[in-house]
């Protein structure tokens, strides 16, 4: 059997959130469980291998992939937290947080792995983790934002409209005869519309978007 490795661990935290990409975090079926789940592919590895995913977290624990594994998994969940609602604001403090709650998870796994049969505590540990996830959205940014995503299985997303770069230059009274640098141009926009029109037309134009991630237009 080929050996797990550090690569193979990325793509199961990927394959993990894309399973529970259109999933609403706060809604409850009849039982009180959570609709979010570990994936099937999730759930057979880790009957079958978790001996191995075990040793793996354990090794890297020991060395610097660690921080690189906790900094990957909070930085993918806080991009798609703020892909789904783009009002959503955290800091590094936030990151920080998250990557304590991966470390947690992560920790647990190594736990169940002595334990034997563990098919009914894989669901436990994701629970728990999910509900990790709520109290940490909870803390971060107030309950009010969160309110309606109780109601539906399936999420809502509420995105920042992103808006032509005539109408933006309209509304703010640029005017390109007389505009200068530095230009920032804060919750730009998925696409940066504005910021790539203005450096098209005057070879100038940043941006800072509203997410924890580095961006080719970010200088």
């Amino acid at each position: 059997m080929r050996v797990f490795t550090f690569s193979d661990f990325l793509y199961v935290i990927d394959q993990q959130l894309i399973h529970n990409r259109n999933k609403s975090l706060f809604y409850e079926i009849a039982n009180g469980r959570l609709i979010l789940s570990p994936s099937k592919e999730t759930v057979e590895l880790l009957v079958r291998r978790i001996d191995e995913v075990s040793a793996f977290i354990q090794l890297a624990a020991k060395e610097d992939t660690y921080q690189h594994l906790l900094s990957y998994a909070a930085d993918k969940t806080l991009n798609l937290f703020t892909e789904v609602n783009q009002y959503l604001n955290f800091n590094d403090t936030h990151k920080r947080k998250l990557e304590k709650i991966y470390q947690d998870f992560f920790e647990r796994i190594c736990t169940i792995a002595t334990h034997g049969e563990i098919t009914k505590e894989i669901d436990q540990l994701f629970d728990l983790h999910y509900r990790n996830l709520q109290s940490f959205l909870l803390e971060s940014n107030g309950s009010e934002i969160f309110k309606k995503y109780k109601e539906s299985p399936n999420i809502i997303y509420v995105e920042c409209a992103e808006y032509s770069p005539s109408f933006q230059l309209g509304l703010f009274g640029i005017d390109l005869l007389t505009i200068e640098e530095p230009v920032l141009d804060l919750g730009c926009g998925v696409h940066a519309s504005l910021v790539q029109f203005l450096r098209k037309k005057l070879c100038f134009g940043s941006l800072l978007k509203n997410c924890i991630i580095r961006t080719n237009v970010l200088y």
